[in-house]
């Protein structure tokens, strides 16, 4: 195995994934704020994959952007992330327009976010490597060996 492919298959366990949460009503309109809820996980089956430092980038696009700017790079709330755990995080954001024209907005749904996770590999628990033996010797059935002593008294 290569490098890449060593790279990918550990990049394969950290996923992100975004959900718009906090908007009123069903639909989005052009000047609402809503709330846009990323999450970032780890899917390793392997104990010893460990993520560190945990972070999300959020980039706006044509149709929505962050409150504050075009870009929003945050922690996530968790600074450890093992095998089969996730860590969320709120992203306010804001709709700036819509897909023009009513056939195409009608059957399509814009591009709200780009949304990125990026952490650290606790490389020290990675490279830990263990092994185990079992220990075999013959124990002859020979006499038992009676021990005496005296009581204390």
């Amino acid at each position: 195995m290569g490098f890449g492919e060593f790279y990918d298959g550990l990049r394969g366990y950290l996923k992100v994934s975004a959900t718009v949460t906090g908007k009123v009503g069903s639909a989005i309109n052009v000047g609402e704020r809503f709330t846009l809820t990323v999450s970032g996980a780890n899917m390793s089956p392997y104990a010893q994959v460990v993520f560190t430092n945990p972070h999300i980038m959020v980039v706006g696009t044509q149709y929505a952007r962050p409150i504050g700017g075009a870009t929003v790079n945050m922690a996530l709330a968790d600074t450890v992330l093992h095998p089969g755990e996730s860590s969320t995080v709120d992203i306010k954001m804001e709709a700036i327009s819509e897909i023009p024209g009513f056939w195409e907005d009608l059957f399509s749904s814009e591009d709200i976010a780009r949304v990125r996770i990026y952490a650290d590999l606790d490389q020290n628990r990675l490279f830990r490597v263990w092994n185990r033996g079992v220990v075999y010797h013959e124990i002859d059935p020979g006499k038992a060996v009676v021990r005496s002593g005296s009581k204390a008294k």
